[in-house]
């Protein structure tokens, strides 16, 4: 009967409302919702894993625990419970669970405190149900204050986020303001610049219409130089032909003076002439009259071309390339360098021992511009042929340079004699003759000759040479198409040096041959001077080498003569004999060329 009141008892009993679940229930879905921890007493109540004991038995009755609240996980920008309007009641609640203390109640006066934990006895369970009436109208008037604050804190917040949402408003008002401005600013920029870059392209379209005015000018100068520029130089080339054909016509022997390379230290030449270039002046040294005034002597000579020091081979083979030509078109052409050894003859006619474009001679020049012009006239039926010989006169004695008993002193086993035909061309006899069909077998030609020829050193140069060498190139032409044949001759010769016994110190065979440099040279100047006063007899058989050059200087052809002189102060005065030489074989007329074609 005991324990069915007992049961009875507890039945009946309303359990006491606990403030963590009325913070449930208004805010299911809060961060302070889902961190209480679940009442003790009530039909929410869990279980407790605590023994029953005597004084306080487990209910019968056992209700169904409701499923947990989900957690509330706040969203990128919003804020939780905990920071929102309602912090100060959860921070409450929270404290008031992690402390495990019970909240507090409100107990009348007089009235011993009751807890829930405390065992009830008999008297207590008799005065529960007033206990409770009076507990749930304290939690009731509790959760009241606590709603009151929780509203006061929430307007609170509000409050700060109203004036939060008011500074920011002022904040992007006063940054759009400030791009307002900016714009504004970068605007009117802009338009400067604008402004400028379009006054800058009238600036740059102004100066690029003067510019092709200028060009157009430029450009119409440039021609109008290039059309004067070419009638000077047909002027110029006009002026040589036309001297060229008044030389032809007067039969004269035309001259023409070079200076050594510009390696000398000391010179006595000028060259007044700047235009034409004929002119070359000698400051002798100066000498004393009978008053004892002492005068420098100026000598002044002019031949038909003057070549100073820094002349190349180039230019100077330019000046001759037109009677080159004349070989080809069927004339003798005769070329020959005279002038004291050491003076440069034979760099002038041949070039150096490894010739370059640049330094090669006049008779590979020569060559050369045959084969090219005989390649010009092949399209109009014309066929050249070529046939070379090399030979030296040695002591007055005929040597074949391209044979293999060439060089050495001694006498030579082959005889060699000169004829001269009856239709003006000259022959030798026994000397091999090359039949060249490109300008590099004259170099092979050269560099044998050069091998062959006498040479010695003396003490006005190391390397002098010995003998007279006579390179001849006949040129044969027969034309398929008329029937037309030309027969012409180039003969480029370099003289040996002409030199004073006294000053080269030759003794013995260098004496010898000194000797007969000397007398062959001065035929030349017998046969050249017997040739200008018009004598009946001419001593062409004074010396072979005058022999060998009668059709030449006989009036049969074309003829020019190298004089080449040395820069150096200590050979001025075999400088002025060979000038005044050279001077005396251009006024020698030697008569008309006349053109061999039949």
């Amino acid at each position: 009967m005991a324990q069915a009141l007992k049961r009875k008892r507890e039945s009946s009993t309303v359990p006491e409302p606990d403030p963590r679940n009325v913070v449930r229930k208004l805010f299911p879905h809060s961060s302070v919702a889902t961190g209480l921890r679940p009442s003790i007493s009530g039909s929410e109540a869990r279980p407790t894993s605590q023994p029953p004991t005597s004084s306080n038995p487990p209910s019968c009755t056992h209700t169904s625990r409701k499923p947990p609240v989900p957690k509330f996980v706040p969203k990128p920008g919003q804020r939780s419970c905990t920071q929102g309007p309602f912090s100060n009641v959860t921070n409450t609640i929270n404290g008031a669970m992690l402390s495990k203390k019970p909240l507090p109640r409100s107990v009348p006066a007089g009235r011993p405190a009751v807890t829930m934990s405390r065992p009830r006895s008999l008297v207590g369970r008799q005065m529960a149900p007033s206990m409770k009436a009076e507990g749930s109208s304290t939690s009731t008037s509790i959760r009241l204050q606590e709603l009151e604050l929780a509203k006061k804190a929430a307007e609170h917040e509000a409050e700060i986020l109203r004036e939060q949402v008011q500074q920011v408003t002022m904040r992007m008002e006063a940054s759009e303001n400030h791009h307002k401005s900016a714009k504004l600013v970068m605007e009117q920029m802009l338009s400067c610049k604008e402004q400028l870059l379009e006054e800058k392209t009238c600036k740059i379209a102004e100066q690029e219409k003067t510019n092709a005015a200028l060009q157009q000018q430029l450009q119409n100068f440039t021609l109008q130089l290039q059309d004067t520029q070419q009638l000077v130089e047909e002027g110029h080339q006009m002026r040589k032909k036309l001297h060229n054909t008044i030389q032809e016509l007067k039969g004269n022997i035309r001259v023409m003076a070079r200076v050594r390379g510009p390696e000398a230290k000391e010179t006595c030449f000028s060259f007044p002439d700047k235009l034409d270039g004929r002119v070359i002046n000698i400051t002798a040294p100066a000498t004393t009259n009978y008053a004892g005034d002492e005068k420098a002597k100026i000598l002044n000579f002019s031949f038909d071309k003057v070549f100073a020091a820094d002349a190349t081979q180039g230019i100077v083979f330019e000046e001759i390339a037109q009677l080159v030509q004349s070989a080809l078109d069927g004339y003798k052409v005769t070329i020959f360098a005279y002038g004291q050894t050491g003076s440069g003859k034979t760099f002038t006619m041949e070039g150096p021992p490894s010739p370059t474009e640049e330094t090669s001679g006049m008779i590979p020049r020569a060559v050369a511009q045959i084969f090219e012009e005989a390649a010009r006239l092949q399209p109009r039926g014309w066929e050249f042929t070529l046939q070379a010989t090399f030979v030296e006169i040695y002591l007055e004695e005929v040597r074949d340079l391209l044979g293999s008993a060439a060089g050495g002193t001694g006498p030579s086993a082959v005889k060699h004699e000169i004829h001269h035909k009856g239709d003006g061309s000259t022959e030798i006899s026994n000397v091999i003759t090359i039949t060249v069909k490109k300008p590099a077998d004259v170099f092979k030609l050269l560099q044998t000759a050069a091998r062959n020829r006498a040479t010695a050193a003396t003490k006005m140069n190391e390397r002098s040479s010995r003998s007279h060498s006579v390179f001849t190139l006949k040129i044969s032409g027969l034309n398929a198409t008329t029937d037309q044949k030309s027969s012409g001759v180039l003969n480029l010769i370099d003289l040996a040096g002409s030199e004073r016994l006294n000053a080269s110190g030759a003794t013995g065979d260098r004496l010898k041959e000194t000797q007969n440099i000397n007398k062959s040279l001065a035929a030349l100047g017998d046969v050249i001077g017997a040739l200008g006063t018009k004598k009946g007899h001419v001593p062409f058989r004074n010396s072979k080498l005058t022999y060998l050059l009668q059709n030449c200087l006989g009036g049969d052809g074309k003829t020019l003569m190298f004089v080449n002189i040395s820069p150096e102060a200590n050979h001025l005065q075999e400088s002025i004999c060979s000038l005044r030489f050279a001077a005396k074989v251009n006024s020698c007329e030697i008569g008309t060329a006349k053109r061999k074609v039949q």
